[in-house]
């Protein structure tokens, strides 16, 4: 079932973001299958619309050039979670940043800025279900633009809230994430990022879930 709703947009986040978010959401039931390469093939198919849905994002708001100390990236991660849950987990995503109007440089050329970031792709154990995100988040860039660490903190929705024995409580998420890039290349970046997703005590089933993921962009 598909609900319209009427929102406001403090932020001005574009018009194309909201509809290409929107269309990203409306998604069919998760298959849920004991077949390995079933599953796989929806999560490729729900990766190749988010990698598309996030570059549409990209290319149509905030372009800027790699090595101006800006923060426009567009990629895809991928990593698993920890021991705390239940289930064993699993996330694959792309994901887009791009700069807010807020920047700071020091008089040695570190710079601190902040950028907004939309991600976007499937959670799976027992099944395989959307997960997308949006929000805001702050980066320190060394003098040679050669490595930076990221925080930001994500108001999240999952398509589904049980995943095996694995309830978490709400469909509604909140994700903070931490990480750290290598710049090795003008345009390239490889990266660690550690996050961690639960609904902050909104439900009385709140497990949350720790991933630990490896990123691949490119930086513009």
């Amino acid at each position: 079932m598909t609900y319209l709703i009427s929102i406001r947009n403090p932020l001005k986040i574009p018009s194309n973001v909201i509809f290409y978010l929107y269309f990203l959401c409306v998604q069919t039931d998760p298959l849920e299958t004991g077949l390995t390469v079933v599953k796989r093939f929806h999560v490729f198919l729900i990766l190749i619309r988010s990698l598309i849905i996030v570059t549409l994002i990209f290319f149509t708001t905030l372009p800027g050039n790699a090595g101006d100390g800006k923060w426009n990236t567009v990629g895809l991660r991928a990593g698993v979670g920890d021991s705390r849950n239940d289930e064993s987990f699993s996330q694959y995503e792309a994901y887009v940043t791009f700069n807010l109007p807020w920047k700071w440089r020091s008089s040695h050329d570190w710079i601190v800025g902040s950028f907004t970031g939309v991600n976007a792709g499937a959670v799976t154990c027992a099944g395989t279900g959307f997960i997308g995100s949006i929000g805001l988040g702050v980066y320190i860039l060394t003098p040679a633009e050669s490595v930076a660490l990221s925080a930001g903190i994500y108001p999240t929705y999952i398509g589904q809230s049980i995943f095996g024995n694995e309830d978490f409580g709400d469909t509604f998420q909140f994700t903070s994430a931490a990480g750290v890039n290598f710049n090795f290349h003008q345009h390239w970046t490889i990266g660690y990022r550690f996050q961690h997703m639960s609904n902050s005590g909104l439900s009385d089933q709140n497990p949350g879930l720790n991933t630990h993921m490896i990123e691949l962009g490119y930086r513009f």
